[in-house]
């Protein structure tokens, strides 16, 4: 019997540690009572939602050189003039653009080297012209396409810089009416050449000379479309950088094709400073002012 009470001792003993044991394993974190312990710090849940709906942050505008605003009384800070509304039209524009430039030095490598030869030579410059002259030239054709395209977006993008008001809504009108001043003004160009060509007898040196500065214009309408891009697409401060680049490219041009000018006027025995002067307000300074009212006229 002792045996026996001492057995069943052992075996009630060994089933108490057990469970004690399991009670423990289920509650690693709890005291020797099997009670939760609770948290050193309370847990909030917050309904993010509802908080920004409380502050009510102002909204958040980006806007671009090339896009109109959507919103006209939306504030838009200095430092965000760059992206409010992408239009596909401008990047799909300048894509064409990019590929027909390259087309362009690839298909008319020679002609192009020629123009660089008419700048830096004036006797082959005139061997060049009289090679052209009878010819139809559809390279000229061709580029002074580029030119005029170039240049009209430059221009439109430079009144969009300056916050020039232009006359349409849609951005594509504005393009086109920035193209179709290029054109006028060099449609201009012409009668007034026309003009001086009769008055003053000096016919033959007036062609060569249009036909330098036609050159130049082309070459300029190739130099400047990485710089076009740039001002389209780039951040700031590099898209500012770039319409200042282009303005430089530009006047650089205008003063090289007045040098090109009084080499060629050079060769006319009549030819007079006083000459040289009235071409410089009647047919330089006064279409830059022309253009210039016009677009103060819309502001």
């Amino acid at each position: 019997m002792g045996k026996y009470f001492f057995l069943n001792l052992f075996l009630i003993c060994f089933t108490v540690l057990i469970f004690g044991q399991s009670a423990q394993i289920i509650y690693p974190n709890d005291s020797i009572s099997g009670q939760p312990v609770e948290p050193e710090f309370p847990v909030v849940i917050i309904d993010t939602a509802a908080v920004l709906k409380e502050l009510n942050f102002p909204k958040f505008s980006y806007d671009s050189l090339f896009t109109a605003s959507s919103n006209a009384g939306e504030q838009v800070l200095e430092s965000q003039i760059h992206i409010r509304k992408r239009d596909v039209l401008l990047p799909v524009l300048l894509l064409i653009m990019l590929v027909y430039v390259t087309w362009l030095r690839y298909v008319f490598s020679k002609e192009l080297s020629e123009n660089f030869t008419v700048i830096l030579n004036n006797n082959l410059g005139q061997q060049i012209y009289r090679d052209r002259e009878f010819s139809a030239n559809i390279f000229k054709l061709l580029t002074f396409v580029n030119f005029t395209l170039t240049a009209g977006i430059f221009l439109f993008l430079l009144a969009t810089y300056f916050k020039i008001s232009l006359p349409f809504e849609n951005m594509i009108y504005n393009i086109l009416a920035s193209i179709g001043l290029i054109i006028l003004l060099y449609i201009v160009k012409g009668f007034w050449y026309a003009m001086i060509s009769a008055a003053f007898k000096i016919g033959p040196q007036i062609s060569f000379f249009r036909f330098n500065a036609q050159v130049i214009y082309h070459l300029l309408g190739i130099a400047l479309l990485p710089f076009v891009i740039l001002a389209a697409f780039a951040e700031p401060p590099v898209s500012n950088w770039s319409l200042l680049g282009a303005a430089f490219l530009i006047l650089f041009g205008l003063l090289l094709r007045l040098f090109k000018g009084m080499a060629v006027m050079g060769t006319f025995d009549r030819f007079h400073i006083v000459y040289f002067l009235l071409y410089i307000c009647a047919l330089e300074i006064a279409p830059i002012l022309i253009a210039v009212k016009l677009f103060s006229t819309w502001g």
